[in-house]
């Protein structure tokens, strides 16, 4: 999506051209309404000309290939090119592509199928879109506060040649470490890619804050696109956008991860850092749920499955707001950017934005001594080497593996054992109005079947429905369903099924960065579970009708006919691209064990082999955590930055 300001390299590299223009505007015209934003074309081409060369060129050439009028003739019957082809037969053609058996064509199609309705109902320019009205989406709220608290940034001529510690990243790891480094007095520099949040976080335009907030604007997925991925990349990182859940490792899961990593302690040794951070981010519970939220609890309690209000680490928010994913206007989520960054910078840490690491410098020895940095200053791209005696990577799982891996470093695990938490969704419709956009976005949590085989599983949960991410995430069976069923969104629950996932996929390390994904047979299984059982739950709860993201979607409307919305849901492939699935939670591309032949860092987050290089991000897991990452992301961060001071 175009504004975003955190370009990580001067050179774009291809272009689209006139005619692949031209094939663009006829692809969203038949995706979306006629009431679409007319400029979201011009987005749609922006976006993808900010997207990896790899796959830019790959659309590009289907681009060309739905030129070519033999495979209209193929699809259709009809010979001509997809452009000159009458509105009717351009929806048969996608549906085809929807549901083809060749992997690409499903692939080219989600990638158009998922921009077209994100940019057509979540962009406007400034002003109101002409969708949000049909379905009852009130748009940016009005009564922001006069001020909000901001973080002190530097910018890149004001900083210093050297320091004790460089921290790359200043999410759930970086903020955490930064802090807890700056506030024993050592000197600080904290460096992030991605740009302050404030303004955008005031705008509450949920165009804007996918630009602008996110990992690859928005657009990061595997490379089959089998999974749609979403990543913090700005001040505060995933703790500036994500929506509140806090929870430590379950005591099972905790013990199998110390099996995993050769030993090392993820259960007593971690209490009293879950307990620092869990203080520092004022976690408490929120009993005042919002409509979505509500169904859960009322499912629950109805089927009598276990099910709480979890800790968040945001407050006051009960019946207000929802645009915690955009980031919080009302100064009332404690990210990383509000505690430990600011315990930094009051220690006299410096933090800088749209600063990218692209090596850390190693000596003969291992030993690390700088970074060089590309920044961004005044719309001009500059470079820099900066020393330090300690450096600690915390970039996330998705990209921790490229900088250490442009710097030299060499294990077999660096980007492997990739864990994404993949999650589905049902849409759930009542009677009354649900309005999933408002109210505190996740506040319960149904935990029945987290633990059915060994630790692995799903969580059911809640998750906020404003219309861009709705619309990409509705099943498309044609332009005029799909508007009709956008228009009853306020009506619908908004629910997942969170899958702690044994399989593993890959980040490249080296050159363009590349994710490797599938889900597995195993964890396959606990989606269907999943879909099953939230479609119990809400219709317990007094839904009307409960839907699946298929391409062709299942459906279920009473208890009775679970039986068969359950078979159904086995017979449903599960090849990418034929549900729609997605990832929060990246983890494992760097993972911690004592045995340097079996992981990429040891028990204080040290990079094996190298005596002042650290990892404190998500990339660090030995396993998928199963529950929501960031809480244990800081404690793991706490303890490693505590030791390193120690140290010192």
């Amino acid at each position: 999506m175009p504004g975003g300001e955190g370009i990580s390299a001067p050179n774009r590299g291809l272009m689209l051209s006139v005619a692949d223009k031209a094939t663009l505007a006829s692809l969203y015209g038949t995706f979306v309404p006629t009431a679409a934003p007319e400029a979201g074309i011009g987005a749609m081409a922006e976006a993808l000309e900010r997207l990896p060369e790899h796959k830019r060129a790959e659309l590009q050439r289907f681009f060309s290939l739905l030129r070519s009028p033999a495979l209209s003739f193929a699809l259709v019957g009809k010979l001509k090119a997809f452009d000159a082809l009458a509105a009717d037969h351009r929806e048969r053609l996608l549906l085809k592509l929807a549901n083809h058996p060749v992997a690409h064509f499903r692939t080219a199609y989600q990638a158009m199928k998922r921009l077209s309705l994100f940019i057509a109902y979540s962009y406007s320019g400034g002003m109101p879109n002409a969708l949000w009205e049909p379905i009852g989406y009130p748009g940016p709220r009005a009564d922001l506060p006069a001020h909000t608290i901001e973080l002190p940034l530097m910018t890149a001529p004001q900083l210093h040649t050297s320091y004790e510690v460089i921290v790359i990243g200043s999410g759930a790891g970086g903020g955490v470490a930064a802090g807890v480094c700056a506030s024993s007095g050592m000197s600080v520099l904290v460096l992030e890619s991605g740009p302050p949040v404030r303004e955008f976080a005031r705008l509450q335009r949920e165009f804007d804050a996918f630009a602008n907030l996110y990992l690859d604007a928005g657009l990061t997925s595997s490379d089959d696109l089998g999974v749609a991925i979403l990543a913090g990349s700005c001040i505060g990182g995933g703790t500036s956008v994500n929506w509140s859940t806090s929870l430590q490792l379950h005591a099972n899961v905790a013990r199998e991860w110390g099996e995993a990593a050769g030993g090392i302690d993820f259960d007593d040794s971690l209490t009293q850092h879950y307990r620092a951070v869990s203080e520092r981010l004022g976690l408490a519970p929120s009993f005042d749920h919002n409509q979505n939220n509500s169904v859960l609890k009322r499912g629950a309690e109805a089927l009598d499955w276990r099910g709480y209000a979890h800790p968040r680490n945001a407050v006051g928010c009960a019946g207000e707001c929802g645009y915690c994913g955009f980031g919080c206007a009302y100064n009332r989520k404690n990210s990383t950017s509000r505690t430990y960054l600011q315990d930094a910078v009051q220690a006299g840490a410096h933090v800088v934005a749209h600063a990218t690491v692209e090596q850390v410098h190693l000596d003969s020895g291992g030993r690390a001594h700088g970074v060089n940095v590309l920044f961004v200053h005044n719309g001009e791209f500059m470079r820099r080497t900066i020393a330090a005696k300690r450096i600690i990577v915390a970039a996330g799982a998705l990209r921790t593996p490229g900088i250490l891996g442009a710097s030299g470093i060499l294990n077999q695990h660096l980007g492997a054992h990739l864990h994404l938490h993949p999650t589905t969704a049902v849409l759930a419709e009542f009677a009354e109005d649900i309005d999933p956009w408002t109210g505190p976005i996740q506040s319960y949590l149904i935990d029945e079947f987290g633990d059915v085989d060994n630790g692995y599983g799903c969580k059911l949960e809640a998750v906020p429905a404003h219309p861009g991410l709705a619309a990409l995430a509705v099943p498309w069976t044609g332009a005029t369903q799909h508007a009709e069923h956008l228009r009853t969104m306020r009506k619908h629950a908004a629910l997942i099924a969170l899958v702690r996932d044994r399989g593993e996929g890959n980040v490249s390390a080296n050159g363009p960065s590349k994710i490797a994904y599938r889900v597995s047979a195993y964890d396959a299984r606990h989606l269907r579970l999943g879909m099953q059982k939230l479609a119990q739950a809400a219709l317990a709860a007094g839904a009307l009708r409960v839907q699946t993201l298929h391409n062709t979607p299942l459906s279920v409307e009473n208890a009775e006919a679970l039986p068969a919305f359950e078979r159904a849901t086995k017979r449903a492939s599960s090849a990418p691209n034929r549900l729609g699935v997605f990832s929060a939670h990246q983890m494992g591309t760097a993972r911690m064990h004592r045995d340097p032949q079996k992981g990429v860092v040891d028990a204080d987050g040290r990079v094996h082999g190298h005596s002042n290089l650290y990892v404190t991000d998500s990339s660090v897991f030995p396993l998928a955590s199963g529950v929501n990452p960031m809480l244990t992301i800081m404690a793991l961060a706490h303890r490693a930055a505590t030791r390193m001071v120690q140290e010192a």
